[in-house]
């Protein structure tokens, strides 16, 4: 007999074990049911307009999924575009064949990544500003920042690492001359500083 039983309804049942022996034990259990069907979207994010980006709904074959844009796939793309720069929630309720409910939000913030206008933090410096090398150095001496991205002007997300206190080099692949998108955000995921960077010959 498999121990393991799936699919019982919730109820008062009666329990009749009969072991190798021959020796029957008797005992009561009362299943409780749970209408709330729990599940993670995942943590917030922080997107810049070209981050499409999926988000996974739970898993499983006996899942019904209602996005708040009426979709039912298990996932959902987010378009940054479509939603604009800005603070944003994503909702997602799950039914299960059993009648369970649950429900779940996502926060996301979409971000102008190359248009946006530049902003600091005191004692926050990249220098050298122009740089001869693929390469800068970041001031961070209040350790305020947690989190550095570099983006290219075509909006494409080239190097992103976290961060230490104090000084900070960064190297970054192999890249082009030109200019160059600096942002900064702290633990949070907020962003703290903007800042052009020019790679010259």
């Amino acid at each position: 007999m498999d121990p393991i039983l799936n699919n019982v309804a919730a109820g008062a049942y009666q329990l009749i074990i009969t072991d190798n022996n021959g020796c029957v034990y008797e005992t009561q259990y009362t299943l409780q049911s749970s209408d709330e069907y729990l599940f993670d979207l995942g943590s917030d994010l922080n997107l810049c307009l070209n981050d499409i980006t999926t988000v996974e709904g739970p898993v499983g074959a006996n899942l019904i999924y209602y996005w708040q844009d009426g979709s039912d796939n298990s996932d959902f793309v987010i378009d940054p575009v479509q939603w604009g720069v800005g603070s944003h929630l994503l909702n997602l309720s799950v039914v299960t064949t059993s009648g369970c409910f649950g429900t779940d939000q996502l926060n996301f913030v979409v971000n102008d990544c190359v248009n946006v206008e530049e902003s600091s933090i005191s004692k926050l410096l990249i220098y050298p500003n122009p740089g001869s090398t693929a390469a800068f150095t970041l001031s961070n001496q209040h350790g305020a920042a947690a989190r550095c991205e570099v983006w290219d002007m075509t909006g494409r997300l080239i190097h992103q690492e976290n961060l230490n206190p104090a000084v900070e080099v960064i190297e970054l692949p192999s890249v082009g001359f030109g200019t160059y998108k600096i942002l900064l955000f702290n633990e949070s995921g907020l962003t703290l500083a903007i800042k052009s960077w020019i790679y010259i010959n």
